[in-house]
């Protein structure tokens, strides 16, 4: 079992014979076992190999078990919202490209996105749309502050002319 664990954790059959002091006959025998189905309790016929597989890419990606967990849960979770494997490439383009710069803060930014759309109990769209609106008043805001400066400036140029006025008089 021991060995088996090792050559699931993706080790060669070299290591498990380093580390378990077992003969390399009987490893590579233990392993064709295994390959048989001689373990029925474990079900490793015909996915051995595949596991060991996956164990040493993971181990080269400098990933571990629960970090592979989560990033099969994140590809279940795209695929559910249509990101197929063949578009993942194209999607992270696109989560680029919309991204605040430095894009390592859209995550962050979407997190706190989506507790606004909580708190404020209103869709992405909604949101956008009050935006929108409240962009436009602020716009008009700013145009009745400029107009207002310049009413009260030649307001100060007719007072100014009316004091001049009564001196003269």
């Amino acid at each position: 079992m021991e060995a088996l664990e090792f050559y699931l954790e993706g080790l060669s059959t070299n290591d498990i014979v380093a580390k378990t002091g077992i003969s390399k006959g009987a490893v590579v025998s233990i392993l064709r076992d295994a390959r048989e189905g001689e373990f029925p309790g474990l079900e490793l016929k015909d996915r051995i190999d595949e596991l060991h597989a996956l164990s040493v890419r993971l181990r080269k990606e400098g990933l571990d078990l629960p970090q592979a967990k989560l990033g099969f849960t994140l590809l279940e979770r795209l695929w559910t919202i249509g990101v197929e494997p063949e578009k993942l490439k194209e999607w992270i383009e696109f989560c680029l490209e919309i991204s605040p710069d430095p894009p390592e803060e859209f995550i962050p930014a979407a997190i706190e996105f989506h507790r606004i759309e909580r708190e404020m109990s209103m869709s992405y769209s909604e949101i956008a749309s009050q935006v929108k609106e409240l962009s436009a008043e602020k716009e008009r805001l700013l145009q009745e502050v400029g107009d207002l400066q310049v009413k009260e400036g030649r307001a100060s140029e007719l007072r100014q002319e009316i004091e001049d006025m009564e001196l003269a008089t």
